[in-house]
């Protein structure tokens, strides 16, 4: 497919920017607006930033009213959108300069939708400058979420459709790369940047530049004919001889480091010499098209499902995209490491942390990786990981530590992947969470990955769409940080358990809890009296969970209407204040001396708020231990706090969503261990 005209290009760099002098880029001819975002996240010394490097791009326009020059026009926006100047508002460099210096910073909300529509509405018709015969370019730069991502997409895409090229820059860590990748034109890898900060947008220019170079003018020794042609990376410095035929051929550049080979579409048949110089490739908050992590290192592994539902063609789409995601690394013994596995009924180690040091290593042993088929055991898949890839000795202390895995359906033992994943997160792995197609499992996928959900969980529809998550996942893999083993709860040796004698119930409010949550907290129950039970001299469980407090039971057949309303309307339903009334009446022998402790589990504001703290408040007068386990964020959490003992800190445990339910499970069972006088004596936390 040929690509848009403004992507034919020489490879060269702004030579007054990044270059050596004895090159020049002159810019393509094109109508340009830039979308600049004045709103209230940023600072005012980082918005002058943004207009020094618009001045900064701008001082490589060859800019005039004549049909051979650039035109520039510039639109603000915040809550509202502002137009500074118009593209026949200025013909001569310095006065536009001079305008964009006198810029003022609006602040408020983030509009980009509205941004983007006085663009294709208004800043690219006849009236205002714009030219029928040349390039119109877009350059929407921000530094966060819009307010409206549907509007701002659906906008995006109308500017897109009446011709309008949208390269779109992000700054910083509060940008959606999923909305920049929706605003910029296609393909991203070229029309989408993110840099770290203000500071770091001039490091893009020559990346920038490339897209809308048009000619070189050769000053060294050398005689070259020059010709347009599609660049996709930046090499270093060597001097190429290429002869073009119409169909595609390759150019190979010899440097004193490595050879990169490229293969280039032209369009005549033409013979180019030429040298091309670049600075290094920017690193960290440096322009990237896809982040590089800066150089920092992790130790990544990826886990795939290699089972009989997916296609072999699939298969290798899957190792396509391992490959694209590698690509963003910064690939080195001392920086980046890459392993990989693949499972079906067995686990099959493909690649060791330690087995390869280059990119190119890599990728050949990437392509060497064999489809299995059989079942889908991906519980062992990760524990294999967690004892082999990621056991002390074969991985890096003080390095991130990422897992990445991707699977097409459920797991045979969806127990055990729940398990390990859980004892993966706890270790310090950073767990990504991939599925493909509609058979996969999204509450195992959440049980697999690491919180908070919108970070480490993906979902498309089909292996031909995973190559879309390839920017996004590279982007959140050098987000994350090295994280410190969790300290333990005791803060001196800690027993087993501390307890003697103990009575424990559990209660649930099944009433208001949904299949999938009561099969989880029966779940995280199960695993705590197993711990519980290897630890305590004598333990007593129970569980209550009743739906009904009177009147409960079946209704039988019958044709007597008013009678059936009369009974159903005399169904008592059970709420929390009930529930606790029961626990402390019924199910407490409080002539035993055995310790009492409750288990309660909320996850929404009470029904009966004032009721349920007074029970409450009156279980703890008996002597019984109140733990709440708060699930989700709709809990009020005065509410939660008034229901527990004291102090909050040690009785609350909070919890984002039941599939992340059973990570909790030894923070209970060492919070239970420990006996209240010892708690209260500020001997534990």
């Amino acid at each position: 497919m040929a690509l848009p005209r403004v992507m034919w290009m020489v490879l060269v760099l702004f030579a007054t920017v990044q270059a050596k002098p004895q090159q020049r880029c002159y810019v393509k001819h094109a109508d340009f607006v830039f979308v600049l975002d004045s709103s209230s996240s940023i600072w005012r010394p980082d918005y002058d930033r943004q207009l020094e490097f618009v001045k900064d791009v701008v001082e490589e326009f060859n800019v005039g009213y004549n049909d051979d020059e650039s035109r520039v026009g510039i639109v603000t926006f915040s809550d509202k959108v502002h137009v500074k100047f118009y593209l026949n508002q200025y013909g001569e460099k310095k006065a536009m300069k001079d305008a964009i210096s006198r810029i003022g910073y609006l602040t408020g909300g983030t509009n980009t939708a509205a941004a983007i529509r006085k663009v294709h509405t208004t800043m690219f018709k006849e009236h205002y400058g714009a030219r029928s015969n040349v390039d119109h370019v877009a350059v929407v730069i921000t530094d966060g979420k819009s307010k409206n991502s549907k509007e701002t997409l659906k906008e995006a895409e109308l500017a897109r459709e009446a011709g309008i090229q949208i390269f779109a820059i992000g700054v910083g860590n509060q940008v959606s790369i999923d909305e920049l990748a929706g605003i910029a034109s296609s393909p991203s890898s070229k029309f989408m940047y993110r840099v770290g900060n203000y500071r770091a947008l001039n490091s893009i220019i020559s990346n920038l530049a490339t897209q809308t170079c048009e000619d070189i003018e050769e000053t060294t020794t050398t005689t070259s004919t020059t010709t347009t042609m599609p660049i996709t990376t930046p090499t270093t410095t060597s001097t190429t001889t290429t002869t073009t035929t119409p169909t595609p051929t390759t150019t190979t550049s010899t440097t004193t480091e490595s050879t990169t080979t490229s293969t280039t579409q032209l369009p005549t048949t033409t013979t180019t010499t030429m040298a091309t110089t670049t600075t290094e490739r920017p690193q960290g908050d440096e322009g990237e098209i896809v982040p590089l992590c800066g150089g920092k290192p992790a130790d990544v592994f990826f886990i795939l499902d290699s089972s009989t539902s997916i296609w072999t063609v699939d298969f290798k789409k899957q190792l396509e995209f391992v490959k694209n995601v590698i690509r963003t690394f910064d690939v080195g013994p001392n920086k980046t490491r890459v392993g990989l596995s693949t499972f079906s009924d067995t686990v099959h180690p493909m690649i060791n942390f330690d087995q390869y040091t280059s990119k190119d290593q890599l990728f050949r042993a990437v392509d060497a990786v064999k489809y299995q088929g059989g079942l889908t055991f991906t519980g062992d898949a990760i524990e294999d990981m967690l004892n082999r890839a990621f056991a002390p000795g074969y991985t890096r202390p003080g390095v991130a530590h990422i897992a990445v895995v991707i699977t097409d359906g459920e797991s045979r033992e969806q127990q055990k992947t729940a398990e390990q994943a859980l004892l993966a997160q706890n270790s310090g792995i950073y767990m990504f969470a991939i599925g493909v197609g509609k058979a996969v499992n999204e509450d195992e996928l959440k049980a697999i990955a690491s919180n908070p959900d919108s970070n480490y969980v993906y979902t498309v529809n089909s292996y031909d769409a995973l190559d879309t998550l390839k920017h996004i996942l590279a982007q959140k893999a050098c987000e994350v940080e090295v994280t410190p083993t969790p300290e333990p709860v005791l803060i001196k040796d800690e027993p087993k358990c501390t307890r003697g004698n103990a009575d424990l119930m559990f209660t649930i409010d099944s009433r208001r809890s949904s299949p999938y949550a009561s099969r989880s907290i029966i779940t995280l129950i199960d695993n705590v009296i197993r711990d519980l039970e290897l630890s305590m001299l004598r333990l007593k469980v129970g569980l209550l969970q009743d739906v009904c407090v009177a009147n409960s039971g079946d209704i039988a057949l019958s044709s007597h209407v008013d009678a059936f309303r009369k009974q159903l309307n005399a169904i008592q339903y059970a709420n929390l204040a009930a529930l606790i009334h029961r626990l402390r009446t019924e199910r407490f022998y409080m002539q035993d001396p055995s310790e009492k402790i409750a288990v309660l589990f909320v996850d929404d504001k009470l029904d009966q708020p004032k009721d349920t703290v007074k029970e409450a408040y009156l279980a703890r007068r008996q002597g019984i231990e109140i733990f709440v386990v708060a699930v989700g964020n709709s809990y009020v959490n005065s509410e939660v706090n008034s229901l527990c003992s004291a102090p909050a800190r040690s009785h609350v445990i909070r919890v984002p969503d039941y599939s992340k339910l059973l990570a909790v499970r030894q923070q209970l069972g060492q919070q239970i261990c420990i006996p209240s006088l010892l708690r209260n004596a500020g001997l534990y936390y």
